[in-house]
């Protein structure tokens, strides 16, 4: 092990075997092949920047550099060159978070994993968080949504075979297992915020239009809603549009449907 001291930094070399990766790590996934491309790059070039580690005991634990840790580790190198810092929880979570949230390939699920951390363990707020990573404080509380998105859904978004927006839209579905249904179909065939939005709004109309109907405690028959209603006229006879009545004669059946329909607005002059 050496060590050496730089501008009140303090750099070392240690053993791979002392070095833990991070405790709370926010990443789900590293994708084998980009350890693979890195450690090659390493190989080529050297380490050119050190990972950030703190002392733990008698060990030290990544605050930041994980996947250079992971490439050198591929690499099977005894050692690697590091830049230690204090054991400071909030401090480091924060050089954590930041360099996670410069990668390119963060998933929407690992951004709001990371802001939850903050959130949790350092009692920051939105407008702290947006602060202190740069990102809006809108962008932060719509992230954290995602925390609660049933599993499948979630699974579909970090995997970004569902976008966030589509997953908003699906989230306004009232009725769990057409949502399950809806979920399924997006992720399977593709679609747009737009489509999704329709998706839903048709059954929002549909629910609403069954309580309607089980509330007034009578549904409107299609024949009704559909067609004119001619009644013979007890004067003249002759077959009249119900609007040109003044009174007829009905049983209280038909009567509580006339009136569903009239409050409804379902008539109208010289017809349905």
């Amino acid at each position: 092990m050496t060590k050496k001291e730089t501008s009140g930094s303090i750099y070392q070399t240690l053993s791979m075997n002392l070095i833990d990766p991070p405790e709370d790590v926010a990443r789900l996934e590293i994708p084998e092949i980009t350890i693979k491309e890195l450690a090659q790059s390493i190989k080529e070039q050297g380490q050119l920047q050190p990972i950030i580690v703190f002392q733990k005991n008698e060990r030290y634990e990544i605050v930041a550099g994980h996947r250079r840790w992971l490439a050198i580790k591929y690499l099977k190198q005894k050692t690697i060159s590091c830049k230690l810092v204090k054991d400071e929880p909030k401090s480091n979570a924060l050089a954590r978070a930041s360099e996670n949230l410069q990668r390119s390939d963060i998933s929407p699920l690992e951004e709001a994993m990371i802001y939850a951390g903050l959130s949790k363990n350092h009692h920051m707020n939105y407008e702290q968080i947006a602060k202190i990573t740069g990102i809006s404080a809108g962008v932060v509380k719509r992230r954290l949504r995602i925390l609660k998105f049933p599993d499948n859904l979630i699974d579909y978004v970090h995997k970004r075979t569902i976008g966030q927006s589509v997953a908003e839209e699906l989230m306004r579905c009232p009725d769990e297992a057409y949502r399950d249904y809806l979920i399924q179909m997006a992720a399977d065939h593709g679609a747009t915020t737009a489509v999704v939005r329709g998706w839903v709004n048709d059954k929002i109309k549909e629910i609403r239009g069954q309580q309607s109907g089980a509330e007034g405690g009578v549904q409107t028959p299609e024949v009704y809603a559909d067609n004119p209603i001619y009644i013979a006229c007890q004067g003249c006879k002759g077959p009249k549009n119900i609007d040109e009545l003044s009174s007829m004669g009905i049983c209280k059946e038909c009567r509580k449907i006339f009136i569903t329909m009239l409050e409804s607005g379902a008539f109208k002059k010289g017809g349905v």
